[in-house]
């Protein structure tokens, strides 16, 4: 990846990309606003999953609901690498 350019930021690389996406995000998060992850699921609707986690700050969405990311983590696994 070290020569890999995107240009047009993560909306436009999401809108060309054939890959499988998953983002997780706090719906509490005060540093990266939700409406940027929501945004960029939006571009990528096919190929993407979104799991918005309750009272989770910015990046501790895994520490304030373990069993929900698990869970969205190991469904979106088995569905894109079988």
């Amino acid at each position: 990846f070290g020569n890999l350019k995107i240009s047009g930021g993560p909306i436009e690389a999401v809108k060309n990309t054939k890959l499988p996406i998953m983002l997780i995000h706090g719906k509490d998060d005060n540093f990266v606003p939700c409406e940027m992850s929501q945004r960029t699921y939006n571009a990528a609707k096919e190929h993407a999953k979104i799991v918005l986690v309750d009272g989770a700050d910015h990046g501790i969405s895994f520490l304030v609901a373990p069993k929900l990311v698990l869970g969205e983590l190991n469904g979106f696994f088995e569905e894109n690498l079988s």
